[in-house]
This record gives C-alpha cells, sequence and structure tokens, in this order.
C-alpha cells in the first residue's frame, strides 16, 4: 500500500490562530500606553520642581505666577540698597541721626522716593526734584528732618499739603524754603524740572502727610 504524503511549499509559514494575534497586538498597545503615561508624568513633576525652584511660590497657585509679588520682593531689594546709600551719606555728613524708625530716601537720579515705616519698606513714589540744569533749584545728596507741616493757605502749586525741611549742614540743621508737597503740574514728575522742593502726585503727597511727622528724615541719594 502506498502512504499518502504531504508536500508543503518551502515558503510555507502556519499561521497563527486569529485570536492570538489580537491578544499580541492589544498587550503591545498597553505597553505603548503605559510608556507614554509614565513619561507624561515625569515631565509634569519636572515642570513643577524647575516652576517652584526659583522662588518660594507656596502662596501662589500651581501654574500660576504672581508678577506683583515679584516686584513688590525686587522693589525690597532695592529698597536695602537705597537704606545702604543712604547710611554711606550720613556717615559722610556726620549727621547725628539714624535709620531705624521713620524716614524716607529720595534717589534723585531715578526720580523716586522710598518710604520707610519703623524701618520697613513700604511703598515706593514717582518725584519731581529741582531742576538739575539750575545750580540754585538743583537737589544735592544731603541729609534733611522734617520741621514742620502745613496744610492751609497753599496755592495749587503746592497740592493739599507740605512738609517743610531743614537741612544738616557744618554741624548744624538750618532753615531751608525746601518742602515735599504736591503739585499741579504732574505731568513732569519723574524729571528733574521742579522749582528745587520735591513733587509729589497730589494723592501721594497725602499719604505722606499722613505717615511722616516733625523730626522723621529725608535722606537725598544718587
Amino acid at each position: 500500500m502506498y502512504k499518502t504524503l504531504n508536500y508543503r511549499p518551502l515558503n510555507y509559514r502556519p499561521q497563527k490562530p486569529r485570536n492570538t494575534i489580537i491578544a499580541q497586538l492589544t498587550l503591545v498597545c498597553q505597553m505603548v500606553i503605559i510608556t507614554l503615561g509614565v513619561f507624561l508624568l515625569y515631565q509634569t513633576k519636572t515642570f513643577n520642581t524647575l516652576s517652584y525652584s526659583r522662588q518660594d511660590f507656596s502662596t501662589i497657585p500651581k501654574y500660576q505666577i504672581d508678577f506683583t509679588y515679584i516686584q513688590k520682593n525686587n522693589e525690597i531689594s532695592d529698597a536695602k540698597l537705597k537704606k545702604a546709600s543712604a547710611l554711606a551719606l550720613i556717615n559722610e555728613k556726620n549727621a547725628p541721626v539714624t535709620l531705624d524708625k521713620n524716614y524716607i530716601i529720595v534717589d534723585i537720579s531715578e526720580q523716586t522716593a522710598y518710604t520707610f515705616i519703623e524701618d520697613s519698606f513700604v511703598q515706593k513714589y514717582t518725584i519731581a526734584s529741582g531742576d538739575e540744569k539750575n545750580p540754585d533749584r538743583r537737589a544735592y545728596p544731603n541729609v534733611w528732618k522734617i520741621a514742620y507741616y502745613r496744610d492751609e493757605g497753599l496755592t495749587p502749586m503746592y497740592g493739599p499739603c507740605l512738609l517743610g525741611l531743614d537741612v544738616y549742614k557744618n554741624g548744624v540743621w538750618n532753615s531751608t524754603l525746601r518742602a515735599l508737597h504736591g503739585t499741579d503740574t504732574p505731568e513732569i514728575l519723574g524729571t528733574p524740572k521742579s522749582l528745587g522742593c520735591i513733587y509729589f502726585h497730589n494723592d501721594d503727597i497725602l499719604k505722606i502727610c499722613d505717615l511722616y511727622h516733625i523730626g522723621d528724615i529725608v535722606v537725598n541719594i544718587e
């Protein structure tokens, strides 16, 4: 008897069952999804770490930076530098004052006034100092003391109130015609174009007059 032989082509490959192929494809897809999820989780943690490592944003909502908070910190840093310059000038003038309570530092070069209450920086204001082209009006680095307060009988050029200043010179306090006051020409604020006094916006000088009193110190630096 003859035995029947099954002949197969040389390139014959047995086919896998359909359900086995589907199972393998499903496994591959699951592995891709898991890998992608791990990658995204790592990226999110890395972003959070970079965002919060430069500064303490514990009080700031996630993914939202409070630029007002950053600006305030920068102003505080600037104020500390201004105080250091003011202390150096006080030592140079040998003035009998200390900066440990309420005082104002006027930066002539920036046309800005930095206010301090109980030796803590409060706020900075844009000002206008004396015309730098006029030697009689120009503001110079000096140590001043508030000598008097006035809010009555003022013409509009002085605003709602003023704080008169004495200057420390030649070892004594000298009366002057200089003062901190408001203005009826707010457009010049930020430029050295006043008639010799330190001009503030009228709303700002009201705050200044409320916070500072006779005997408080004002230091001009540049």
